[in-house]
């Protein structure tokens, strides 16, 4: 099946269904790049119909989770570990 030009696999091991198992590198990268895109045309398109103020992306959504996280009295370390940072440093940046 194609939606907005991105093949989906509905037998597929992954999360979201875009990835056939033991893809090669370049065709998870390739993927990455293309439902990227997919998901914040999307997301952008979500946040205009509810009147944002601002642009609503992928970054945004996950900047505002952390956000969240911290506010919820969520450890420094653990909204790091959450995120994949390789340190507090960045989570806290």
């Amino acid at each position: 099946m194609i939606r907005d030009n991105v093949h989906y696999y509905k037998d597929s091991p992954y999360v979201l269904g875009f990835l056939k198992e033991n893809s090669m590198e370049s065709t998870v990268l390739n993927k990455k790049s293309k439902v990227g895109k997919l998901i914040n045309k999307h997301l952008i398109e979500l946040g205009e119909r509810l009147g944002l103020s601002v642009k609503l992306t992928t970054k945004v959504t996950r900047d505002a989770y952390a956000t969240t996280l911290k506010k919820g009295n969520v450890s420094i370390e653990k909204i790091a570990e959450m995120m994949w940072h390789t340190s507090t440093t960045v989570t806290k940046n």
